[in-house]
């Protein structure tokens, strides 16, 4: 017979919740977070109006944390955070009151022990599960991070600890409202949050294991449905939040983004799927485990058998207690240290739900029994029991103390002062009067806007995201957040985001007739660099427009040395502080060290560049202390000491990208995470690099720091001059050639041949050609076998279209050695351009003689075909190419261009999606195909290439023909007269009579459609 419900029950389902949760709301209001962490400043910013963007995920967390931007601007971080700790102490009611309805029928012992009503735990120590539960998940370091600074993540525990509780109040209570509201909550939880999609099929098994035959009773099942997707239906929220504000994106390419975002955390991460089931291991398996009801015996009915049964069961529930004790310290196996930085609040949760059932099972089972006299625990038994459940209490008590010892003093550390004192010192330098504030990194950003906001500052600051800045939304939101400051840019017609030009076009606007001061909060590069210089100021950076005759940044003044000396000294001491508190617990300290360590290494990079050696040398010492990934630091600290010893060493020049390192793959982030480097080597390997990506004021920066650097080295000389000339400063290369062959007269033949050819190449761009020629045809007087010199010669004819020089120039050469390939490759390409077609052929054909595989003479005579206009040879001398190299890009294109020739449109798809393969942004290839698919009334098809021609180039006036002639096949008539205007309006100049039929045809068309319009 079911005896009545115990007092020590009744108290731990009903009264113990609400004093857990009060305590608990207590403990993380007195530790609670007063600004930010790293984690919570998303959230923070997106309440306070920081963020320019709108969000894309958790909506829920979103709806009910709206109302915190009516408070004071001060008070939204400290609001948020008290949200947060709410959320966790209402979880830990949840938590207490879900251990107090676990059944404890699910072994034969407990069976014979616990004869409550719906086997809840009477036990006189019926509270200590659910207590000691939520004492370990409360104090647990993830679980009280997240409880003292705001993030969604302890609403979204919240949901999933409610939902628990329903399924556990239906078994005793069993009402429909109970699964009603699990589902509803279920539903909203998965629009909040992908963790809670993962666990759908969970909630599945749990629901159907739980209610058996009911679950598929019609009434309740459609109930649950309904209420489910009623929940869910908040998916719909953020997206169509985003159309009313008008962000730019419609409804479905925002839901798109939220669901690609939960598929691809869980579906496309098989790493993080490996690590969820071990961490299930400690988790899921042992709720698994206490839901199933396990049979008296399992065959062996024998008393032995029975005794070897029981004492498996209470090993399995030990261990897994024990298991789960240590995961709340964070080993190896616990979700902190395995979980790739993502929470796992509920994989926590559920393992704080497994230590109450196993300590209430420890309780129970190694107590006297409560059965039959031959039931009866032995006096050694009973002793033995005494120990186990002395273990229980003796934990705990011991564990909640250990948490507290070993996690207090970080979350103290955590929640201290380590961002907020980087705000402070990023924003101390700023100018007082109103300027624009860029930043390359929203979250150096976010809190230097927090940080003003706090002084009531950020009225005289337009806070600028640079990587934002080209989205017209965006635009959108700078205006309407600083009237009559920002003026918003729009995009050319045609174009779907602004073109870099157009942005730096606006701020020396700003800078020149405005004379608003624009500041970087950190190091940085890219285009606004080729027309500002930085000048450093504490942690951020000046930006001042380059004289109209500068190339090159004027040395900084003693004044600014001064200031800047003064602002270190203080702040040392700090930043030395926050090293020191730098560890895997801490991300806000890591995240400040770096980003310290960034503005160190470039402060000595500076100094030493001002010839300040020993100063640099300690800075660069405390920003390898600060950051052992710092590359950029660690060399020029190697290379400090060097020049510090006077032994620096010639360093080889070499193509750079060896010199990444293991932790980067990329100069760009290399530089943009840690700073400049100041050593000759990487400073001609970053020059290479910005020279390759047309930063020209740059590349000349970083050629002529390694060329002082390696005064005995000519190649960064030479790499500048080169720079001078892509940069169209031919006077400059003159007087860098000038000055090198003043500095020393011995330079190695090869390189005062480079010289040579500088010089004849400055004067080329100069356009006194004569002079030009007259140098090289001097050097070749002397030096008649320089390949080089002769390539240059070429170069300049070719730019010229002198083909007979040309040809003139390759028959000495030809002359010496008659065989050789690339003489005779150059002249078939100068007779391809004369259309002396028949030698061309014949000339390619020598290369073949002597070489009968060469790739590069079969696509040579292919392409003399297809510009003689004789296809099928053509297309005959490229498939014998592919069959040696079937991924030769150049006979693909060239096949394909034959095969649209023809008008075989359908032959040119598959070179075209073949190199498409290979390279997915060759525009000549998505040019060809769209071509070929538009022949072939493939509309669909041809304008998604059309428009991915258009990412690439954006004033590119034959894909807005194609895109008209596809608009207008479609009688699309508003379509068709927009691209057509802009196929008008980019059209170049030229006098080619297929241009012009082209053209005619274009306007004829406008105005049909113009016409048919009224």
């Amino acid at each position: 017979m079911p005896t009545k419900e115990s007092p020590e029950n009744c108290f731990a389902r009903s009264a113990l919740p609400w004093f857990v949760a009060g305590g608990a709301l207590v403990l993380f209001l007195a530790t609670l977070n007063h600004w930010v962490r790293l984690a919570s400043l998303p959230y923070v910013a997106e309440v306070a109006g920081w963020d320019w963007s709108l969000p894309k995920q958790a909506p829920l967390f979103f709806l009910l944390t709206y109302p915190f931007q009516w408070l004071p601007t001060a008070w939204q971080p400290i609001g948020l955070n008290v949200f947060a700790a709410l959320c966790s102490a209402l979880t830990l009611a949840l938590l207490v009151r879900s251990v107090s309805l676990l059944p404890h029928d699910r072994t034969h012992e407990q069976r014979q022990r616990e004869r409550s009503e719906f086997s809840l735990l009477s036990l006189k120590a019926s509270w200590l599960p659910p207590l000691f539960a939520a004492l370990v998940c409360g104090l647990e370091l993830t679980f009280w991070e997240h409880s003292t600074a705001a993030t969604s993540e302890s609403l979204n525990l919240l949901l999933f600890a409610y939902v628990i509780r329903c399924l556990l109040e239906w078994r005793i209570d069993p009402r429909h409202g109970w699964m009603d509201r699990a589902a509803f909550v279920f539903g909203l939880g998965m629009a909040n949050d992908w963790g809670m999609v993962g666990f759908l099929p969970a909630f599945l098994v749990a629901v159907v294991w739980i209610k058996g035959k009911l679950f598929f009773e019609p009434d309740g099942l459609a109930r649950m449905i309904l209420w489910g997707m009623a929940g869910g239906s908040l998916y719909v929220f953020l997206p169509l939040v985003s159309v009313v504000k008008g962000e730019g994106l419609g409804f479905w390419e925002v839901l798109r983004q939220n669901l690609a975002l939960q598929k691809a955390m869980l579906v496309d991460q098989p790493a993080l799927r490996s690590r969820a089931l071990v961490l299930s291991l400690t988790s899921v398996l042992p709720v698994l485990i206490m839901g199933i009801r396990w049979p008296t015996s399992f065959g062996d009915t024998s008393a032995a058998g029975t005794k070897m049964t029981n004492l498996m069961f209470r090993v399995m529930h030990v261990l897994f207690l024990g298991a789960c004790l240590l995961v709340a310290f964070d080993f190896r196996f616990s979700p902190r240290r395995v979980g790739f930085g993502i929470p796992f609040l509920t994989f926590y949760y559920l393992g704080a739900l497994s230590i109450g059932y196993f300590s209430g099972y420890v309780l129970l089972v190694f107590g006297e029994s409560r059965g039959k006299a031959w039931h009866k625990t032995t006096p050694l038994g009973l002793f033995a029991g005494r120990i186990v459940r002395s273990i229980v209490w003796a934990a705990a008590i011991a564990v909640p103390a250990a948490l507290v010892y070993f996690n207090l003093p970080k979350i103290t550390a955590e929640n201290g002062k380590d961002l907020e004192e980087l705000a402070r010192l990023t924003s101390q330098n700023l100018p007082k009067e109103n300027s624009f504030v860029l930043s390359d990194d929203a979250r150096s950003l976010l809190l230097v806007e927090g940080e003003l906001t706090k002084r009531g500052d950020q009225h005289k600051y337009v806070m600028i995201f640079t990587k934002a800045l080209p989205v017209p939304f965006y635009q959108r939101r700078l205006e309407e957040a600083n009237p009559g400051r920002w003026k918003r840019l729009t995009p050319s017609e045609g174009q779907n985001v602004l073109e870099p030009l157009a942005l730096l076009d606006a701020f020396t606007d700003l800078s020149r007739t405005n004379h608003i001061p624009i500041v970087y909060l950190h190091p940085s590069f890219g285009y606004y660099f080729e027309r500002f210089y930085s000048e450093p100021r504490g942690m951020n950076l000046r930006l001042n427009l380059y004289a109209t005759n500068d190339f090159f940044p004027p040395k900084l003044s003693e004044a600014v040395l001064a200031e800047n000396t003064g602002f270190w000294t203080a702040a040392t001491p700090l930043i030395e502080n926050v090293g020191r508190r730098v560890n895997d617990d801490n991300p806000d300290a890591g995240f400040a060290a770096r980003y310290y360590s960034r503005a160190l290494n470039d402060w000595g990079v500076e100094l030493q560049r001002h010839d300040r050696t020993a100063d640099a040398g300690r800075f660069f010492r405390l920003a390898v202390a600060l950051s052992t990934n710092n590359l950029p630091a660690q060399v020029n600290l190697e290379f400090n000491k060097s020049l510090a010893a006077g032994k620096a060493k010639t360093p080889e020049f070499g193509a750079g990208e060896e010199k990444l390192g293991n932790f980067y793959r990329q100069w760009d982030s290399l530089l943009a995470d840690n700073g400049r480097f100041d050593e000759p080597g990487y400073c001609f390997a970053i020059g290479q690099k910005f020279s390759s990506q047309s930063l020209y004021r740059q590349s000349a920066i970083y050629f002529q720091r390694a060329a002082d650097l390696a005064p005995n080295s000519i190649e960064p000389r030479l790499f500048l001059g080169n720079t001078f000339l892509l940069g169209r400063l031919p006077e400059k290369a003159l007087e860098l050639v000038a000055k090198t062959r003043a500095e020393k007269t011995d330079w190695p033949l090869t390189n005062q041949l480079e010289l040579v050819r500088l010089e004849a190449s400055a004067y080329y761009g100069k356009a006194e050609t004569e002079k030009a020629e007259k140098i090289v045809l001097e050097a070749r007087s002397r030096h008649p076998d320089d390949p080089g010199l002769l390539d240059t010669l070429l170069q300049m004819y070719a730019r010229s279209q002198d083909w007979t020089n040309a040809l003139r120039a390759l028959e000495e050469p030809l002359k010496k050695n008659p065989e050789a390939p690339a003489l005779l490759m150059a002249r078939a390409n100068v007779f391809l351009q004369m259309k002396r077609y028949d030698d061309a052929i014949r000339t390619l054909d020598q290369i073949v003689t002597k070489n009968p595989g060469s790739i590069e003479a079969g696509v040579g005579k292919g392409v003399v075909y297809l510009q003689a206009k004789d296809f099928d040879k053509a297309i005959i001398e490229f498939e014998s190419v592919l069959r040696r190299d079937p991924q030769n890009v150049d006979a693909l294109l060239s096949e394909s261009a034959a095969y649209l020739e023809k008008q075989t449109y359908d032959r040119a798809l598959d070179p075209l999606d073949q190199v498409l393969k290979m390279q997915p942004f060759n525009w000549a290839a998505l040019r060809n195909r769209a071509i070929a698919n538009l022949k072939l009334e493939r509309y669909e098809a041809a304008q998604r290439d059309y428009e991915q021609l258009l990412k690439l180039l954006p004033n590119y006036h034959p894909a807005f023909f194609g895109l008209g002639q596809i608009a207008y096949a479609k009688k699309d008539r508003a379509n068709a007269v927009r691209n057509y205007e802009l196929y008008l309006k980019f059209l170049p100049e030229s006098s080619s009579t297929e241009l012009a039929d082209e053209k005619k045809m274009v306007m004829n068309r406008l105005q049909e459609l113009k016409t048919a319009n009224h």
